[in-house]
């Protein structure tokens, strides 16, 4: 996700989160770059059929996006659409949004998240069907990480966005590169793998 927003930095970023989920908890592990403008049906519907074929045993738990407007950190209501139709083909109790929060976005690059998860870049809502749900975001006791720290993590994190080459691929950017990411075996625009980013 932050490779997303740090390569397009100037545009809407949009994204699927895959893992696991059970009825207390979701496990995020995996983000699947879709577009940098706005996401349109066709591209959001081949996107989520392609990775929901690329999947054996995780599934698809939720979206991610990032706004076009540095401090425009609220989620639109295309995105919220876009999890609460997660949500409702999943049949579950809740899918996540996670918004890249520009300003928290930035004190991470800054190297600035503390041990709690403060300044990790995003804000993670929990999605149920109800619009009220992304009213307030999921406080940082109810975000976790399944190994490491906040503090490390985000350094790491920062460390990857920050350097020349960083970049990731997008469902957008390879529709984009057609015949030529054929020509490459796809190698160096396989938006579902992204096999450079580590």
């Amino acid at each position: 996700m932050m490779l997303h927003a740090t390569k397009n930095s100037t545009t809407q970023i949009h994204g699927i989160l895959i893992g696991t989920s059970s009825s207390s908890s979701i496990q995020i592990t995996d983000a699947i770059p879709i577009c940098h403008s706005a996401p349109t049906k066709p591209i959001v519907d081949m996107g989520l059929r392609l990775v929901q074929a690329s999947l054996d045993k995780e599934e698809i738990v939720g979206w991610y996006s990032g706004n076009e407007r540095a401090g425009d950190n609220q989620p639109s209501s295309v995105s919220y659409k876009l999890a609460a139709q997660i949500q409702a083909l999943n049949e579950k109790d809740a899918a996540v949004l996670v918004m890249i929060n520009s300003d928290s976005f930035k004190n991470m690059l800054e190297c600035h998240c503390d041990d709690s998860g403060r300044d990790r870049g995003f804000d993670v809502y929990a999605v149920t069907g109800n619009k009220s749900d992304v009213d307030m975001p999921l406080s940082t006791t109810n975000v976790s990480l399944a190994e490491g720290d906040w503090k490390s993590i985000s350094g790491a994190v920062a460390e990857a966005c920050l350097k020349d080459n960083a970049g990731v691929v997008d469902f957008e950017n390879q529709l984009e590169t057609g015949a030529k990411g054929l020509k490459n075996k796809l190698q160096e625009g396989d938006w579902l793998r992204n096999v450079h980013v580590q």
